[in-house]
């Protein structure tokens, strides 16, 4: 019920696949202290403003931005590296698919031709080593939920 629904992320499972790379689905894991990943704002509508004061707008598609943000101690690092160096090797980029599990919510969501458009190829060396970040641009991003939508 919507009343057992929690803020939890700790419990949420990230599945990436890459096809030529990563045909079944692999965990992502081992993320950073505070955050695991997040996705940037879309501006969804062009709004305009006509010279009478009259509001008009227009539905534009734009892509989905996710930033995924990993320890480098994470055996998950090593699925960034591997897609980096198989694009290089190729000398051409490959499209991912991934589904988020989100039990807290009871959401899953699916995302669809995404591209690693920024990684980071080296951890910062501060202290201790810095979080990696990998950003990969999906052109896009679906949430359901897992179980019906009860309301009271």
């Amino acid at each position: 019920t919507m009343a057992d629904k929690t803020l939890t992320s700790a419990n949420s499972t990230f599945m990436l696949s890459v096809p030529g790379l990563f045909h079944v689905p692999v965990p992502i894991q081992g993320y950073a202290v505070e955050n695991m990943f997040d996705m940037d704002a879309v501006d969804r509508a062009e709004a305009r403003m006509g010279a009478d004061g009259k509001l008009s707008a227009g539905y534009t598609p734009k892509p989905r931005v996710q930033h995924i943000h990993i320890q480098p101690d994470s055996p998950s690092v090593d699925v960034f590296m591997a897609w980096d160096a198989y694009e290089a090797n190729r000398r051409d980029v490959v499209k991912a698919n991934a589904v988020i599990m989100v039990p807290a919510t009871g959401k899953v969501i699916t995302m669809t031709k995404g591209f690693m458009t920024s990684m980071k190829p080296m951890a910062d060396h501060k202290k201790v080593q810095e979080p990696l970040d990998f950003t990969i641009t999906w052109e896009k991003v679906t949430t359901a939920s897992t179980c019906p939508i009860i309301r009271a």
